[in-house]
């Protein structure tokens, strides 16, 4: 079944001889898929659309019809996603097709595959970390590796060991939504802030809340330009420090440069 094309010729056939304002469309449009929902489908066999997306014991099937959907430019209904998380055989077709599909049906793959029952944490590290891998294939494992951090610290530290540093960066802000305390998390984030990478090591120390970090950043606010002096600062300040002497950066480059574009930004 094609869920995009059966919807279409349902909608064609009952609004072919109505006259619709521009401004109502949307709302008629999705009162109509309602009722298309829950009445009995031919190519179903007189089952609706409804039952077959949230009973249907073949995973294929129901993934074929959400890639149907894909394929015709349309968004798989959220029931069909929710119904293979359900069926067990649903995961491994889910990842052939993260593997082989188009862009598109990868992006639905991994959503579907989010769910934490079915999270396949190696393989979405691996599309993580890959900086050829589409970006918003990547936001979608990052975000759902964000979700179950606390139980995959294991991994992603030992991924961390030898990485390069923008991989450091990615496993930093996964870890970074586990529980605090974990001496490997500070490890990691102090290496990234001594290759340079200040400003974000100081945000990733600020979401993870560790206090400890203060005493990680305050040597560096000795010596930092305006720039990370700022970030490092708010920083400090936000886990509780404290900087006890203000550096006087009135003849900083980096801070004229700054202003000067700040005060652009509001005479704009």
């Amino acid at each position: 079944m094609n869920p995009e094309k059966s919807f279409r010729n349902y909608l064609n056939e009952n609004l072919k001889s109505k006259r619709i304002k521009a401004a109502d469309l949307e709302d008629v449009i999705k009162v109509m898929y309602e009722k298309w929902l829950h009445a009995p489908n031919a190519e179903l066999g007189g089952e609706t659309p409804y039952e077959f997306f949230t009973t249907s014991s073949d995973s294929k099937k129901l993934l074929e019809a959400a890639l149907e959907t894909i394929r015709d430019g349309g968004e798989p209904d959220a029931l069909i996603g929710e119904r293979l998380t359900e069926l067990d055989g649903a995961r491994d077709y889910l990842l052939r097709i993260l593997k082989k599909g188009d862009a598109y049906q990868k992006r639905y793959a991994a959503k579907v595959l989010s769910s934490k029952k079915m999270l396949p944490i190696s393989r979405f590290l691996d599309i993580a970390l890959a900086e050829e891998e589409d970006g918003e294939l990547r936001e979608i494992v990052i975000d759902a590796l964000k979700e179950s951090a606390d139980i995959i610290t294991n991994e992603l530290y030992s991924r961390a060991f030898s990485a390069n540093i923008e991989s450091k960066k990615i496993i930093a802000e996964i870890a970074s939504s586990s529980a605090k305390g974990d001496d490997r998390f500070l490890e990691l984030v102090t290496e990234i802030m001594y290759s340079g990478e200040v400003a974000f090591a100081a945000h990733m120390f600020v979401r993870y809340g560790d206090e400890r970090a203060v005493y990680v950043m305050l040597p560096l606010i000795q010596t930092a330009d305006y720039a990370d002096y700022i970030e490092l600062r708010s920083a400090v300040i936000s886990l509780g420090g404290e900087v006890e002497e203000e550096r006087d950066f009135s003849d900083d480059e980096v801070r004229a440069e700054i202003s000067f574009k700040t005060k652009g930004q509001s005479e704009e």
